[in-house]
This record gives C-alpha cells, structure tokens and sequence, in this order.
C-alpha cells in the first residue's frame, strides 16, 4: 500500500508553511498542495525549492483571501475579497468563465516560479462541486497533471489517487487514531498495492492563522503526529511506501 500524506493549505501563514516543512523533513508528508493567492505564497514556494523532494500541487482557491485576477467580480464581495464558505451556497450564481481565468492564473503562479506541479486539490473542497468541477476536470487536462478525486465525484479520464481518506484531523489528530486508520485500510487492501491519499493539515500557529482559520491549534497536534518516530517506525514495520502524486504521473 502506497500513503500520499498530502498537507493542505501551504502558503497560507509562516508557520504553516514551516510546520509543512518540518513535517516532510523529519516525517511523514511527501506532498503539499499551495494556496497561490495567500500572502505567504513566495515563502512557500522559496521553502519547496529547498526541499526538491517534496511533491507541490496547487489548492484551488475560491474561497479564501483575494483573487489573482480581476474579473472575479461574481464570486467576490465589494472589498475584492472571496466570499468564503457561503461561496458554496451561490455557486449557481457564478460566471464559470471568470472561475477558469482565476484557477488558471493560481495554477500558472506557480509553473512561472518553476514548481513542477504535482497535482490539483483545492480549498474546502470547492473543485469538486457543481460547475468548479467541470472547470477543474479541463484544467488537470490542459496540464496534463492529476486531480484529487473522492469516492462520489470521479472522473474516468483523469488520474487520481485510488481513495481519499478526510478522517484524519482535529479530535482524531492522534497516533493512535492513525495508526487504527493505516490498519484498516491495510486490511482493506487485502494484498493489493492501492494509493491511498490522506488529506492532512500540519503547521505551526501564528497571528495570521488564529485569526484567519478556525481549524488553527488542531494543526499542530497532526505536525506532531506525522513528524513523530512511532509514525515513521509503525509504517517501516508494515511496509507502508509513503509518496507524493508523482507516483501518478510516471
């Protein structure tokens, strides 16, 4: 069995980025997916050229901070900012034609800063819904890269992991809860070689993440987990491979 520990949301604050870092350095992540329009993007893409190792896609934003582009005129409010996770209760509402210009320009970012990109996911999942979906479908085409996919929202044509796991995280941020997930899914594979994604946030906490995210303390008790020995040692003894989405793209 194959583990893409993929950390979301790198590029969001510093210390998000460095505990992504610490977390692919000292344990278990191969793989982050960059927020291009966060303000902490550079650092982000700076922090990955050091580390040539680790698998860099890019999270789709809709919902978070401001638009690359200006012509996002119906999925942002009078300020120029996304309209956060309401967005998902007006996507009726938005002009699909503005949605691909601004994914496009996210995804661009960082091929001009001369990141390999991985692969694409995005925040709070927003890619896969209605209309985002179609949209990101194209653009996995257009760059030939892979998208992340869940159980429900497949697509025949486009390379993706064989399942998500979302389990991982908040009050489940824990070893032993990780390696009980590992154990189940081991057991699920029953003698194939599946890849596996478990989406994950690690990071450290700073002023721009307790005031921009809910989901901030949480993240270190995952860095934690994923950096520690147990972890590395529990998969060395099971013969868990951990991986980025490069594997999908050989």
């Amino acid at each position: 069995m194959r583990i893409i520990f993929n950390a979301d949301d790198f590029g969001y604050s510093r210390a998000v980025n460095f505990g992504i870092i610490d977390s692919y350095r000292y344990g278990a992540i191969r793989s982050t997916t960059l927020m291009t329009n966060m303000p902490c993007a550079k650092h982000a893409a700076l922090l990955a050229k050091e580390n040539e190792g680790l698998g860099v896609g890019i999270h789709l934003n809709l919902t978070e901070g401001r638009p690359l582009t200006n012509c996002c005129s119906s999925f942002t409010d009078s300020s120029g900012n996304f309209f956060g996770r309401s967005l998902l209760e007006k996507l009726a509402e938005i002009n699909l034609t503005e949605v691909e210009a601004e994914l496009t320009a996210q995804i661009n970012w960082a091929i001009t800063r001369d990141i390999d990109v991985t692969h694409l996911d995005s925040h709070h999942h927003i890619h896969l819904h209605d209309g985002v979906f179609d949209v990101a479908c194209s653009l996995s085409k257009k760059f030939d890269i892979p998208m992340r996919l869940n159980n429900k929202r497949l697509h025949p044509e486009r390379k993706s992991p064989d399942k998500l796991v979302t389990e991982f995280g908040a009050e489940k941020a824990t070893l032993e809860f990780l390696t009980a997930l590992l154990t189940r899914l081991e057991n699920e594979a029953a003698g194939r070689n599946p890849i596996v994604e478990i989406m994950c946030h690690p990071g450290y906490v700073d002023a721009n993440l307790l005031s921009g995210s809910s989901h901030n303390i949480a993240r270190v008790h995952e860095q934690k987990v994923l950096s520690s020995a147990a972890l590395r040692d529990f998969l060395e003894i099971r013969g868990i491979e951990t991986v980025s989405y490069m594997v999908l793209r050989q």
